[in-house]
Parts: C-alpha cells; structure tokens; sequence
C-alpha cells in the first residue's frame, strides 16, 4: 500500500505518546550518569558527557543542567526539550521523559510539596513568571511549592499561605498574585500536607541523586500512577450491573492480596484470581459463545454462572459449603475449648478471600488463619476441576462424596504444607489433621 503524506506526522505522533516504559527508563539512566560524573567528577574522570551536555544546551541558549536540576519543574523541561531537538535528540527525548516524571511527582501525594515553583505544570499560564521574578524567588531561597505554605511549631507544613513571602518579596504585589494562584491550583488537588516540611531541593534533583537506577523509580511510579485511574478491576462494576453480591471496593481490593500469599501453589492462585475477575469458563459463558445448547448447570438445572458454580449450587457447592462450615465449627470448638455458633460461609469468605469472624477470634495464630484461608482457595479450585472433568449429574451429591472431597483437599493441604517444611506452618498442620478427623468422624456416623 503506498504511503500517504500524512502517515510519517501520524508515526511521529503515536511514538511521541507511547514511548516504550524502557527506553524512557534510558533516557533517565542517562541524565543520572550525567548528574553523578558531575557531582563525583573524581570517580568518573574520562566522561565527556557533561561537557556535551552543557555545549548542547549552551548552544540552544537553555539553562545549565544543574540549573534544570535543582531550580525547574516540568515545563521548562519540556521547553528545553523542544529546543535541542535539532542539535541532540536522545538528549532531548531524555529532558521529554523527564518532564514525564515531574509531572507526575506534582501529583504524588508523598513528593508533591518537593516539585519546583518555576515550570510548575498548574502555574497560570496567562500570567507566568518572568525571568526576573524566578531569579528573585531563587535569590530568596523560594524554589519548591513547600515554600508556599507555613509551618506550625514543629515545621510541618499547615494549609495556609506562607507569612514570610510577604516579608521577602517587598513591592511586588503581581509576584505575591500569581504564588497564591499556584497555590489555590495545588488545594484543588486535594493532597496531604501531614508529615510535610519545607524542601530545599526540587523533585528532579532529588530523584537522580538516588542510588539506584531511577528507571526502577520510573516504572514503579507508572505502574502506581495507573493503578490510580484504573481504581478497582472492571470486575467489580460488572458484579453491580448483573445484580450479583458485591462488597466494598476495599474489600474487593483486598481480596485480589490472595495472589502474593506464598504457601500458594500457583494454580490456586489463578483460580482465585479467575474468581474475582469472573472468567471461569462457566455453563453460561459456553451458552454465550455458541458452544453449548444451554446455559444450565449440569448438577442441578439453574443457569450456571461462576457465583453459581462455586457458592450458590443447591446440589453440590451450596451443601458442600455448609459441610464444611459445620466441620469447621467443631474442629474450632475442639481447639480452643470454647462452644460458638456453627460457622456460615458467604460469598465475603468464599469468593472475596475474607477470614470469617469466627476465625479471627478463636485462632489467633496469624498463620492459622491464613491456612484456613489457603484450605478456602483449594477448595474453590476443586469445585471448578470437579464441574470441569465430571459428566452431567442433574443429581444432588450425597453427603459421603461431598464429606470424601473435603478431606482429599485437606489431605492435600497437609502434603504440600508439609513438603514447603516451614516452621510457621507446623501449628496449622496440627489444626488441619484435626480438622481431617473432625471431617472423618462424620463420615462414619
């Protein structure tokens, strides 16, 4: 297909949005090997890049790159950025991807106080500052977005404006204007000022100066800038749309913190995490796609969906659930010698990974309770390879088999608890083999 005219602009366009995370993560390396050959010259004597960095932006007529470091927010990044396009690109793509981060940092309610007052991205752009007024502010040690506000007693930061701007900036009434414009800008965002001082370095200058590669620091910080738009997985609204129980949002958050626990097998893990996202291929999802006649479920003839499958089913999840329920009540009340109602599993327990209350207060080994967690998700994953590998019942399944498939899941546990050999998971094996004769005493009543 020939090339039309305006396909380079649209290339050029889509490379300047979607730049790899990586070769950002470069260009940042970059400007810290820069900074530290400047700052531990004895260290890095035979570099050159300094040199070609300050001809660059000499030539450009742009600030020093330690004025940028220590005195500039983002749009002067960027500015600079746009001009020594011409005369070096890498070292421009480097300043883009830096104005990148701070723009981000402006946000970030741990650093947002530490970002600079000259280049700031939510300063009036009407009204900016002019040279003379930044060379005043940087004379009178007025560079970070900290200085706008006062302190109390102990030098933290209070929402208020800061009394001294007025003592120092004497007879020019338009500068004091446009600082309380940034700060009005910066209360709209409604960040934290608990446990904030005042900063004497701005965030570029305080990012490159770490020991650590700062691209580590680039990474994290995008994963957590968009782990912040996207607040709960869509999951959850799709739970709200079909009418189906959800909790909280702090708790359907939570719930996705089952991934990590490490006595895990990684299986189990991605049943559990199938569960909270609703993709568990189902009886319905197969009706959906034009792979089955019907949506029904094979034990019991409702439509199965995956609340269905692992908790609501009349013959076979729904009485499994309550078996265990009661096995768990009495191997509890055998542990710690105190009587209590018998134990009801909800979705909160059994989907959303929840320790029963029950739980919490008669076990109160933290590695117990998180066993019982664990023995949860194993049961979750055999109820969906039991309807996964089984032909069609359209019958309920007796007591015995349902008592049979819960202690295969402890045996199980036991094994695998017992192969990890950690000390922390001696005492939930003991609580597990009495939960295995708690279970077997009812199979021979």
């Amino acid at each position: 297909m020939p090339r039309t005219e305006s396909q380079p602009a649209l290339t050029k366009v889509a490379y300047k949005s979607h730049t790899h995370p990586s070769a950002d993560g470069l260009h940042l390396n970059l400007l810290q090997k820069i900074y530290n050959k400047i700052r531990l010259p004895n260290r890095f004597p035979d570099s050159h890049l300094p040199t070609i960095m300050q001809e660059t932006l000499h030539s450009a007529r742009c600030p020093s790159f330690l004025d940028h470091l220590e005195n500039l927010g983002p749009d002067k990044w960027e500015r600079t950025a746009e001009k020594i396009k011409s005369i070096n690109l890498l070292f421009s793509q480097a300043f883009q991807t830096m104005a990148k981060l701070l723009r981000i940092n402006e946000k970030d309610r741990k650093n947002w106080h530490a970002a600079a007052i000259h280049g700031h991205s939510k300063f009036n752009k009407l009204i900016p500052l002019t040279s003379g007024e930044a060379n005043h502010l940087r004379a009178i040690n007025i560079t970070t977005v900290s200085h706008l506000y006062g302190t109390n007693e102990y030098g933290e930061m209070q929402n208020n404006p800061n009394p001294e701007i007025d003592r120092r900036i004497i007879g020019n009434p338009g500068l004091i204007e446009k600082l309380n414009l940034l700060r009005q800008a910066l209360n709209r965002l409604n960040l934290p000022f608990r446990d904030k001082r005042h900063v004497e370095y701005v965030s570029a200058g305080l990012l490159l100066r770490g020991e650590a590669n700062i691209s580590r620091h680039y990474r994290k910080t995008l994963r957590e800038a968009k782990d912040d738009t996207i607040k709960t997985a869509p999951a959850y609204s799709t739970r709200i749309q079909d009418g189906v129980f959800y909790p909280t949002v702090e708790t359907f958050t939570k719930a996705y913190n089952i991934i990590g626990m490490n006595s895990l097998p990684s299986k189990t893990k991605e049943t559990a995490f199938q569960t909270l996202n609703r993709t568990i291929w189902t009886n319905n999802k197969a009706f959906k796609s034009k792979s089955r006649n019907n949506p029904n479920c094979d034990y019991c003839g409702q439509t199965e969906t995956v609340e269905h499958l692992l908790h609501d089913c009349k013959e076979y999840s729904a009485p499994l659930w309550d078996e265990f329920g009661r096995c768990l009540t009495r191997t509890l009340t055998t542990y710690s010698g105190n009587e209590m109602a018998t134990i009801k599993l909800t979705p909160l327990e059994i989907i959303y990974n929840k320790i029963h209350p029950a739980v919490k207060i008669h076990l109160k080994e933290k590695s117990v309770q998180l066993m019982v967690i664990h023995l949860i998700q194993e049961i979750k994953r055999d109820i969906v390879y039991r309807r996964m590998n089984a032909g069609a019942h359209r019958h309920r399944v007796n007591l015995t088999r349902l008592r049979a498939h819960l202690i295969s899941n402890v045996k199980k546990t036991i094994s695998l608890l017992q192969y990890q050999g950690t000390k922390n998971h001696q005492e939930s094996i003991s609580f597990l083999i009495l939960l295995e004769g708690t279970i077997n005493e009812r199979v021979l009543q």
